[in-house]
């Protein structure tokens, strides 16, 4: 198992709430689970065919993506304590 994903389950309380907490994280355990196993696949297929330079800016693609989820929801759950 990735090191952030008992982490990621630890916060999902607090970031969507104690009645969203086991819908969510069923849902963060399936997309883990389903992008460790396919996303390596893709990259294969993707360096079989461009080429494996492309490595670094893959990963990158995916930091961009988690990061910017991460602020997401971060601002939402900022949000939601004003209210």
């Amino acid at each position: 198992m990735h090191p952030f994903i008992p982490s990621m389950l630890h916060e999902t309380p607090d970031n969507f709430g104690e009645e969203l907490a086991q819908q969510m994280m069923g849902m963060q355990m399936a997309c883990a689970y389903a992008g460790a196993t396919l996303l390596p696949f893709v990259f294969g297929v993707l360096a079989r065919y461009i080429t494996i330079k492309i490595y670094p800016a893959y990963l990158l693609v995916f930091v961009l993506l988690m990061l910017t989820a991460s602020a997401r929801i971060t601002a939402a759950k900022r949000n939601r304590s004003k209210s």
